[in-house]
């Protein structure tokens, strides 16, 4: 089925057409799958019938049905994104920063002298946690 092509409405008829289709393959009540899934039999009922559910309410659904693993061919590893491979063995460079040089510890006073020493002004390269 060409899912592209129907309504959302007519994908969730088909999806809970095909739950209630593995659910009696596997000689299930709608009860016992409530009981297994960990929903209400009202919800069961519900999406078999094609009037919606939660993704987690599909999950708990197929978990119980041990189809759980037909999500992976929809949500397959993509694998390496375009931007890792762009990137992938190119070495980047360590940033250096411009950070203004700390200016000396004032002086110690000492009574005699009351001139002040101004801080050094001036840039200095380096790291940042240097």
């Amino acid at each position: 089925m060409n899912f592209d092509v129907i309504s959302d409405q007519d994908i969730l008829t088909t999806l809970g057409s095909r739950l209630k289709d593995t659910r009696l393959q596997q000689r299930l009540s709608q009860d016992e799958l409530a009981t297994l899934s960990g929903v209400g039999i009202a919800t069961v009922k519900r999406v078999e019938s094609g009037d919606g559910m939660s993704l987690t309410t599909l999950i708990a659904l197929l978990r119980a049905l041990g189809k759980l693993h037909q999500l992976e061919s929809l949500l397959a590893d993509a694998g390496i994104s375009p931007l890792q491979a762009a990137t992938a063995g190119k070495r980047s460079k360590p940033v250096q920063r411009i950070r203004r040089k700390s200016p000396p510890s004032p002086p110690v006073a000492d009574n005699t002298s009351t001139q002040v020493q101004e801080p050094a002004a001036g840039w200095v390269w380096g790291d940042e946690d240097a």
